[in-house]
């Protein structure tokens, strides 16, 4: 289950192509999504249990990596390389499940 439409997921990325492959940014999602869930330590299913609904703050932090992996390609980057962005780390820090 994406808790990002691919639509959002074009208005928020500025990705105005009409034949750009919707399987692809669906994969990024997907992608992005499991790495969320992968960084709080808990399925959002269980985010969406929890609170009713998954926070905004969770799915804008999905938008922010799949963003990264769309503009983002290759594996090797030329020149300054910069950790992943604060605003991604500040968005999920209040789901992040302690082990």
């Amino acid at each position: 289950m994406l808790y990002v439409t691919v639509e959002l997921f074009r208005k928020h990325s500025y990705i105005n192509v009409e034949n750009d492959d919707d399987a692809y940014l669906t994969h990024l999602l997907e992608t992005a999504q499991q790495a969320v869930e992968n960084d709080i330590n808990s399925s959002l299913m269980a985010v969406e249990a929890m609170y009713g609904e998954i926070p905004t703050s969770l799915s804008h932090a999905i938008m922010l990596q799949a963003a990264n992996l769309y503009e983002n390609r290759e594996p090797v980057a030329y020149g300054k390389t910069t950790p992943r962005q604060y605003n991604y780390s500040y968005l999920i820090a209040p789901y992040i499940q302690l082990t």
